[in-house]
């Protein structure tokens, strides 16, 4: 059996597409199998030669709610006409490249509405004795924000119902990694909708981390924020602010910060005040470009917390890589209420979590991460094991293949 992981937002090291196909990518040769990675096209040479990535999409067009509303009705519109044409033409000309037939396994593991028809007309266009089985994963709910909905429920209807009607429906499996998601798209479509894990939680060490956990106890506690921030919802532009309160933290050396400013949008007039701000800041270390699988964990393991200032636009039900890092490496957090992150504080990670958009709270809230820290971590570490165990790239393919049949 042969898998191809078909990414279209994999192009470098910047947020967690490179991660998830690593992971993935390893743990399938790990089992024998051969394994090749779709990329954009645009894709650098460090991950081609990291991951056997081949340049295929010529775009990637995902959740577009950070735009403003008309533009949102023009993207859209754009999508639904032009954007499914390029992504077919994409597979189609990438064929012949891959070792395709009835063995293989497509696995896309960031899919959004626009990208279902186009995996379904491919399909049809392939013979059906050597058409391969799909796996497709989705991350986004249809409503980014409770209160607006976007239209995309009906998006989702559409490009569920697209796929019900081919001929190639028996082929696909449809995948979500939070329950809340699996519920809420499985009432658009009659085919099943099944749970995955979360496959890059362990790092590059996978789930035989060592345990305990090395975790620094004595001051001063590193205060973090790993990721991409590629949407204002996750909130980068509150670390300027957050600091200046934690001046006298910082001064009498019981805090430091370090921080993954890696930014996607230079227009962003809020990001760019804070990262002026936060150049400026003696004890605050920031990492303005896209790190390295090794620089990356690094951070993460210097980490004493990690602050994810998020809102709960999308993340109300949508996972974060970071997150499940950081409980996978039994760091404390600090998180926004309401979301999936803060519901996973009960009974599998440790931390404090704020009222979303909230600067008060969010002080509030760091301060006793700060002051709780030798509790909250030892709870971390306590917690850090059933989490890898449950979320891995090993499990993530268990999950994925007995679903589809593979044995």
């Amino acid at each position: 059996m042969n898998l191809i992981i078909a990414d279209m937002t994999l192009q470098d090291f910047a947020g967690h597409s490179f991660e998830y196909s690593r992971c993935l990518s390893h743990a399938a040769e790990n089992r024998g199998y051969r394994c090749v990675t779709l990329a954009r096209n645009c894709v650098t040479a460090e991950v081609t030669r990291a991951i056997a990535a081949i340049p295929c999409f010529s775009n990637h067009a995902g959740p577009l709610s950070h735009l403003p509303v008309p533009v949102r009705i023009l993207r859209r519109c754009w999508n639904q006409c032009v954007h499914a044409r390029m992504m077919l033409q994409d597979l189609k000309e990438a064929e012949p490249r891959i070792e395709l037939n009835a063995k293989s396994v497509v696995v896309a593991p960031t899919v959004y509405w626009n990208h279902i028809v186009p995996f379904a007309r491919w399909a049809e266009q392939i013979a059906s004795k050597r058409r391969p089985r799909f796996a497709l994963i989705l991350h986004t709910s249809a409503y980014p924000e409770f209160t607006n909905s976007d239209h995309r429920e009906r998006l989702y209807r559409y490009a569920f119902a697209r796929l019900e009607r081919s001929q190639a429906r028996q082929n696909f499996h449809l995948f979500a990694d939070t329950e809340e998601l699996v519920e809420e798209l499985q009432s658009y479509t009659n085919m099943p909708v099944n749970w995955v894990p979360i496959p890059h939680s362990g790092g590059t060490s996978g789930i035989n981390l060592p345990a305990p956990l090395r975790r620094d106890v004595n001051p001063p506690i590193r205060i973090t924020q790993l990721g991409f921030s590629n949407g204002l919802n996750k909130g980068f532009q509150h670390f300027a602010p957050l600091f200046h309160r934690l001046r006298p933290y910082f001064e009498s050396g019981q805090i430091v910060a370090e921080l993954q400013a890696s930014i996607s949008h230079a227009g962003w007039r809020q990001v760019q005040t804070a990262l002026r701000r936060l150049r400026e800041m003696s004890s605050v270390t920031l990492h303005e470009g896209p790190l390295s699988s090794e620089d990356y964990y690094g951070l993460l393991e210097r980490a004493g917390i990690v602050v994810l200032p998020y809102s709960t636009e999308t993340y109300h039900s949508q996972t974060s890589g970071v997150f499940s890092e950081a409980v996978a490496h039994g760091k404390p957090v600090v998180v926004p209420r309401g979301t999936w992150m803060a519901r996973q504080l009960k009974d599998h990670a440790a931390g404090v979590t704020f009222i979303p958009k909230d600067l008060q709270s969010l002080y509030e809230s760091v301060v006793e991460a700060i002051e709780r820290y030798r509790e909250l971590g030892d709870l971390a570490v306590q917690r850090a094991a059933r989490w890898r165990h449950r979320h891995s790239a090993p499990a993530y393919l268990d999950t994925i293949f007995q679903a589809i049949g593979v044995r």
